[in-house]
């Protein structure tokens, strides 16, 4: 915000006033705080860029096989998309142990990712480009589409037919 706002003044403003601030920001307006400190003091580490320059690798794999499966007309859209990865070398499982703990379904953008050791049957699938030892098998997402995020989740509300964690969302909001 502060780094738009001499070219978007008013708007930058509005957005200003509405977000929470740190005990350093002048919460009056967004011109009367200091301009962004330097990247350097809060940049990533080199291991956390690694391990996010992973995840864009695998995710590059992954874009690959969706596309595959959208030309089979296994799947629309890539949120119709359930995503099992697979390691099929020692490359593979360092690959997939780097990006443990991400949410990888939110990050790929599709409504499942699953980390098996078993083939999938029934999917389109395909060795990784960028990461030979790795294995990406899609296939169609199973229950119904979420109204407010279009992921597909057999979890749904059955009132509102809101995913898990839209339902979580929206009784923030409320």
């Amino acid at each position: 915000t502060r780094m738009f706002a001499p070219i978007l003044a008013f708007t930058c403003d509005e957005i200003w006033l509405s977000m929470p601030h740190r005990s350093e920001d002048d919460p009056r307006n967004v011109l009367l705080n200091q301009m962004n400190t330097a990247f350097t003091e809060y940049a990533l580490s080199d291991d956390e860029m690694a391990r996010w320059d992973t995840l864009i690798r695998i995710r590059n794999d992954v874009n690959a096989v969706i596309e595959s499966a959208r030309a089979a007309k296994r799947i629309g859209k890539p949120l119709e998309a359930a995503v099992t990865l697979r390691a099929t070398d020692k490359g593979g499982e360092e690959l997939l142990k780097t990006v443990s703990g991400m949410n990888l379904q939110e990050l790929l953008i599709v409504s499942s990712c699953l980390i098996s050791g078993k083939p999938v049957e029934g999917a389109v699938s395909g060795t990784g480009t960028a990461n030979p030892g790795l294995t990406v098998s899609v296939r169609e997402a199973e229950g119904s589409k979420c109204p407010r995020c279009w992921v597909m989740t057999k979890e749904a509300d059955e009132e509102t037919g809101l995913c898990p964690r839209c339902q979580r969302v929206v009784a923030a909001i409320k």
